[in-house]
């Protein structure tokens, strides 16, 4: 995975896919910042540019119905940025 990571309203991408990212990583609201914990240590900004490991995902794969709230967050992020894809990336 890689591009820029960008940030569309409250939705973050990477290049034009929604990403979502590994459990334990967090978003940090002043810096504009996701920042990664355990085995993915580190941090990356808005506006940086991005090449990670990680897997694509369609809107029709079934992955988002067994993830509760946050797949709703991701379904909403993909219909307000039209986006195609959905990226899980991590470091």
């Amino acid at each position: 995975m890689r591009g820029e990571l960008t940030l569309r309203g409250d939705c973050l991408m990477l290049g034009d896919a929604v990403v979502f990212w590994p459990a334990g990583t967090s978003w940090v609201a002043e810096s504009h910042s996701v920042v990664f914990s355990g085995d993915f240590d580190g941090s990356v900004s808005v506006g940086s540019h991005f090449e990670s490991g990680g897997g694509v995902y369609s809107l029709t794969d079934d992955f988002l119905r067994g993830m509760g709230a946050a797949g709703d967050v991701l379904r909403d992020c993909v219909e307000a940025t039209g986006a195609r894809d959905l990226v899980l990336a991590y470091p």
